[in-house]
């Protein structure tokens, strides 16, 4: 059994991890203070934790112009602000921002 098994009394008699969907996430509003502060941080955690599955995208909408490379360094900015710098891994985060695409709407 893995820890978060142990951990889980509801998961007790399951064998197998169960793996999430592929999933696209929504964010309007996305160049606000929220979506920096708490909503990409919180998601670039779980995908350090291996809780999002691998087959995911973000999709920033927001009123102001960005291209996708200028909204993945506002949320890189972000992350490093207001998330955890002490768990901040380069790489994790160049293969989670990859995922990350803006629209202007």
């Amino acid at each position: 059994m893995t820890p978060v098994q142990d951990d889980n009394p509801l998961r007790a008699g399951m064998r197998i991890e169960r793996t999430a969907e592929p999933c696209a996430i929504v964010i309007f509003g996305a160049t606000g203070d929220l979506t920096r502060r708490k909503l990409i941080p919180a998601l670039f955690r779980l995908y350090q934790q291996r809780l999002i599955p691998a087959e995911f995208t973000i999709i920033g909408v927001a009123l102001h112009t960005h291209s996708d490379e200028e909204f993945r360094a506002i949320m890189r900015d972000a992350v490093l602000e207001f998330g955890d710098k002490d768990l901040f891994d380069e790489p994790a985060w160049n293969s989670f921002a990859a995922a990350l695409y803006y629209l202007d709407g």
